[in-house]
């Protein structure tokens, strides 16, 4: 290539960076796309454009072209931490955990310096629970920047997870220190003091939760008519609008009848499959179903979400409301499932799987065999979504069981196969919320790192009086739960055999 040509090719992919640039700054990633893929094109063995391209094709969520053009960066360039980084980051996204530990101990390899990549490798191990690895990488970054806030609040969420509160509770103290305005601290707090039973102050920080960078999903829309904060409504219209999952929901609609008490017209905003569930409710005076693409579009003059009336209504651990159940539905809606059910033995339903997103509340229902050997339990298999169907793969010569998921349409369907069952056993998902609020025998299967609302010795809840908890003793081991669960149902079985055969 003559000089001049050199220096026409040079100046004219200067040009198309700085336009690239320009169409990132702008939000303009499908133009920024074609841009650096033109320059891969006149420039194929520069590391630093096929890296950039792969970091475009990640914003734009096409994690496996970012990964192609990332590793062909590295394949130019091995020496390039920041590189790597970004190869694990794509991987992490891939779920791809494994390759991320590798790629990220290689940034740091390359790169000591790179605090970016410990934080992210520490994030991947707390995701594993593999909480000992995730607190010693941060306590690495701590060693070399002490007051590195986001480290300090990743870490006390290891030691929260890990059943060390009081030393989590250092850490965001720390942060907060460092920055009092830090939402995911302040949120991750409220947590902590909640799981402490520290309700007074537990409450107000969680008003933060709509301050974090992720408040979106707590809930999507910006309502600009002026807060409730409990005082007197009459001649008003008030919004409680649904937030978090249906779970939530279920849980804290409990408060509606102290709302109807202070006003007038009580509107509730609901997931679509709560509604027809919640249409029994008395003290509602209308009820609309939440639309994640637009706001409520009914009239009000007042909006509340729904978690924080806890904190309007002063809650302690010895005040939350007590009636149970606090959902009913018409009995004869129950009549329905009858058939489906064992008339000489004791029914269960069951729920083994919360979500995708949480996938260490799961539990791996092929290791229960044991529960499925009494010919006197029949298990109701009442899971929605990816689980469903499973349960009948586990059955056996004595086992009885139906899997009743596929047809059941809403919540509603679901309470009234409840009020058949004599006992529920669920992950913590909202059918476990839903037996609770029906104040239908529930046992409880959580994970060693559980939610604030789940006390930490395992013993009763406070929001479900009588509900038996399970829980891990370590993290990810169902093994212990699945054997306590099957020792119960032995007794319950043996229990039932015994009032059968007494007369009267």
């Amino acid at each position: 290539m003559r000089k001049d040509d050199h220096t026409s090719l040079t100046t004219q992919m200067r040009y198309l960076s700085d336009m690239a640039r320009a169409s990132i700054d702008a939000g303009r990633l499908d133009s920024a796309a074609s841009i650096y893929e033109q320059l891969v094109r006149m420039a194929p063995a520069d590391p630093g454009v096929r890296h950039t391209l792969g970091l475009v094709y990640f914003e734009q969520g096409l994690t496996d072209k970012a990964l192609y053009q990332i590793g062909r960066s590295i394949e130019l360039d091995a020496s390039n931490a920041v590189a790597y980084r970004s190869m694990a980051d794509a991987l992490n996204a891939s779920r791809e955990f494994p390759l991320a530990i590798r790629a990220y101990e290689k940034a740091y390899a390359l790169d000591p310096q790179n605090t970016d990549a410990l934080l992210n490798m520490g994030s991947v191990f707390h995701a594993l629970d593999m909480l000992d690895r995730a607190r010693d990488t941060f306590l690495k970054i701590i060693s070399q920047a002490p007051d590195h806030r986001q480290t300090l609040n990743n870490l006390g969420k290891v030691y929260h997870d890990a059943g060390q509160l009081r030393s989590a509770l250092a850490c965001y103290d720390r942060c907060l220190a460092l920055n009092p305005d830090y939402a995911e601290a302040r949120f991750n707090r409220a947590a902590l003091l909640l799981a402490l039973g520290d309700f007074d102050r537990g409450w107000q920080e969680y008003e933060w939760r709509f301050k974090r960078s992720g408040a979106a999903k707590v809930y999507p829309h910006r309502l600009h008519m002026p807060r409730w904060r409990g005082e007197s409504y009459r001649g008003r219209r008030l919004l409680v609008h649904c937030e978090q999952g249906m779970g939530d929901v279920l849980q804290f609609v409990r408060y509606l009848p102290s709302v109807k008490e202070r006003g007038g017209q009580l509107i509730l905003e609901a997931h679509a499959p709560l509604v027809p569930l919640l249409e029994t409710l008395p003290w509602i005076d209308e009820l609309i179903s939440f639309n994640e693409k637009r706001p409520p579009d009914t009239p009000y003059d007042l909006q509340t979400p729904l978690l924080s009336l806890p904190g309007i209504f002063d809650t302690r651990p010895d005040t939350i409301p007590e009636k149970i159940p606090y959902i009913q539905i018409d009995p004869e809606a129950g009549n329905t499932w009858k058939n489906h059910l064992k008339a000489d033995g004791v029914n269960i339903g069951l729920v083994w799987t919360s979500s995708d997103l949480n996938p260490k509340r799961n539990l791996p229902i092929h290791k229960c065999t044991s529960w499925f050997q009494d010919p006197g339990l029949k298990f109701i298999g009442l899971q929605k979504g990816s689980g469903s169907g499973q349960l009948l793969s586990q059955k056996t010569n004595t086992s009885s069981i139906t899997e009743l998921g596929p047809l059941l349409n809403n919540f509603h369907d679901t309470a009234a196969a409840m009020l058949n069952l004599d006992l529920v056993i669920s992950v913590d998902t909202a059918a476990a919320h839903l037996a609770g609020a029906l104040g239908k025998r529930l046992w409880l299967l959580l994970p060693y790192s559980a939610d604030w609302r789940w006390p930490l010795d395992g013993g009763d809840s406070p929001w479900y009086p009588g509900v038996k908890i399970f829980r891990q003793s370590r993290a990810g081991d169902w093994d212990m739960v699945i054997h306590l669960v099957a020792e119960e149902l032995q007794k319950l079985s043996a229990a039932f055999q015994i009032n059968t055969l007494t007369p009267g």
